[in-house]
């Protein structure tokens, strides 16, 4: 189909004639869009190879060519190598995997958590000690007899601390045994009561004064007495409390946990 249109040259009006033009209506109705076309193609290869897949698997001679490429044995019995694996199979597997790797593994956490235990035992026997010399206790519940077990002191006060695993500290326990005792210490960022906390407080308690030598030494008050001179408070034996007490410890007036 020919088209005439007129463009302009040198300010002269031509008309031309066009070869090949087709009206949009026409290429509308009588032709189809390659996308479109592309999809259609699509469509029509995946249904083929559908119907194709179909027809083979109902293809006796196909299926048993098959099996025996893939070493697939129909007719075997559950088990034997060409069927599923009984129920019975499969719990002889569990049990296997289970003796070869995770008992191993469950047993070397077991053995890990009981190093840790003991490490943390330690610990705490060592702070019970040094708090309670600090504090002044007598020395009889601080020295174990020669073949014996730990110091009497030891077996008196471990039970009052729980270990908290995000803080990585040894506290008082509370009485209902869920939590713990709140630090009568004000020194900031300390929140709960520590062993040191905790035997500065016997020592203030008339309860247990027969736990504590007699001193003129009254452990963790830090106040004037009415002699004149000035109770030794007892400063937790840490970079942090250290660094706070500096000119007290100094003086006289505090001294380190311990030491």
């Amino acid at each position: 189909m020919k088209r005439k249109v007129t463009v302009q040259h040198n300010g002269a009006d031509l008309e031309i004639e066009l070869e090949g033009y087709l009206p949009e209506a026409e290429v509308e109705s009588a032709y189809t869009p390659k996308a479109k076309v592309e999809s259609l193609i699509r469509e029509e290869k995946a249904k083929a190879k559908r119907s194709a897949l179909a027809g083979a698997l109902a293809d006796e001679e196909f299926r048993t060519k098959a099996l025996a490429q893939w070493g697939i044995d129909p007719n075997a019995k559950p088990g034997t190598g060409g069927g599923k694996l009984t129920d019975e199979q499969i719990a002889a597997m569990q049990k296997e995997i289970e003796a070869k790797k995770l008992n191993p593994l469950m047993e070397e956490n077991a053995t890990l958590k009981q190093s840790i235990a003991s490490l943390h035992t330690k610990v705490l026997h060592k702070s019970i000690l040094a708090a309670a010399q600090a504090a002044g206790v007598k020395p009889e519940y601080l020295t174990a007899l020669p073949g014996g077990g730990a110091p009497a002191i030891i077996s008196m006060a471990a039970p009052a601390f729980g270990y908290h695993d995000e803080h990585g500290e040894f506290y008082q326990k509370n009485r209902a045994g869920d939590g713990y005792e709140i630090s009568p210490s004000k020194e900031a960022g300390r929140m709960y009561a520590t062993v040191d906390d905790y035997f500065g407080t016997l020592a203030k308690d008339k309860e247990y004064a027969r736990f504590f030598e007699k001193t003129t030494q009254q452990v963790g008050s830090g106040r004037p007495r009415l002699d004149g001179t000035q109770d030794q408070q007892v400063i937790p034996n840490d970079p942090m409390s250290i660094g706070a007490n500096l000119e007290a410890i100094a003086k006289g007036t505090a001294m380190v946990a311990g030491t």
